[in-house]
């Protein structure tokens, strides 16, 4: 390595061992305790380029599959469940999002700037998720979704 290059940038799994340590490690037992939304976990998660994790390289997400998401999800687990749940859902929207959504939207993802979710359990349809009753329709440049959701992680 000369002096004008710079040192090459660490493996997301080491990144995430920080983060757990410095960061959602030492606020697990807290928000447990009190259902609280793991906030800082999430933002160090995004700084870290990892809520981009599945984003495609060409959005400037890092690439990677859904065995990566699997494995940075099992990992955060072990250290907050709830923390792992948030990211879990994330990576599962982002991969909805990385088939269908905007680029704007995927570029943001891959930011850290936007966390996704996904809205299950439709009032009518009895629970039955993987049959929704809601209609999606297209106006004025934007998708209008009217739905009655039970169940939003």
């Amino acid at each position: 390595m000369t002096a004008s290059q710079p040192p090459a940038p660490k493996p997301y799994q080491e990144i995430l061992e920080q983060i757990i340590n410095d960061v959602i490690s030492p606020a697990a037992g807290e928000i447990d305790q009190h259902g609280t939304f793991p906030r800082a976990a999430i933002e160090a998660l995004g700084r870290a380029g990892l809520l981009g994790l599945i984003s495609a390289n060409e959005v400037g997400g890092l690439g990677q599959g859904h065995r990566a998401a699997t494995i940075v999800v099992e990992r955060i687990a072990s250290a907050c469940a709830s923390t792992a749940m948030v990211a879990c859902m994330h990576y599962c929207g982002t991969a909805v999002i990385e088939a269908y959504g905007s680029r704007a939207v995927r570029e943001a993802i891959a930011r850290g700037e936007h966390l996704t979710t996904l809205a299950f359990s439709e009032v009518g349809s009895r629970s039955h998720f993987w049959a929704p009753i809601s209609t999606a329709r297209q106006a004025n440049g934007s998708v209008h979704i009217d739905a009655e959701k039970g169940w939003v992680t």
